[in-house]
């Protein structure tokens, strides 16, 4: 996650730091492998490090997870196309200004918004 502020009400998006277990798992455990397998049924044994999550490649200071809560509009984007405060309800893109993705967001925010009025 990007260090983020609320456009809004500017609160700070970082939650609770994840806990540095996250950030790279021992791939010789067995209790590790098993747990993967169970979760993907399969187990990717040329990797040199587990990538189950993605933590361990984020500089020191955003190992945070988010209090912004992130909506997916899965006909439009696979992820999340836009945030949520928890602290004033305020809607905002994810992505930048003058990709599309932004204008997409953009246009289904203003439709949230009207059908809230």
């Amino acid at each position: 996650m990007m260090k983020m502020t609320c456009p809004s009400c500017g609160s700070n998006g970082n939650g609770e730091p994840i806990d540095p277990k996250h950030f790279i798992h021992d791939l010789e455990s067995q209790e590790h492998k098993d747990s993967i397998a169970r979760s993907l049924r399969w187990f990717p044994m040329d990797l040199p490090r587990c990538h189950c999550l993605p933590y361990g490649d984020r500089p020191e200071d955003e190992r945070f997870f988010s209090r912004f809560v992130g909506h997916e509009v899965s006909e439009v984007y696979d992820g999340v196309l836009f945030w949520s405060c928890p602290d004033c309800a305020h809607l905002f893109p994810r992505f930048e200004k003058g990709t599309t993705l932004y204008y997409k967001a953009v246009l289904i925010i203003s439709g949230l918004r009207e059908k809230s009025a």
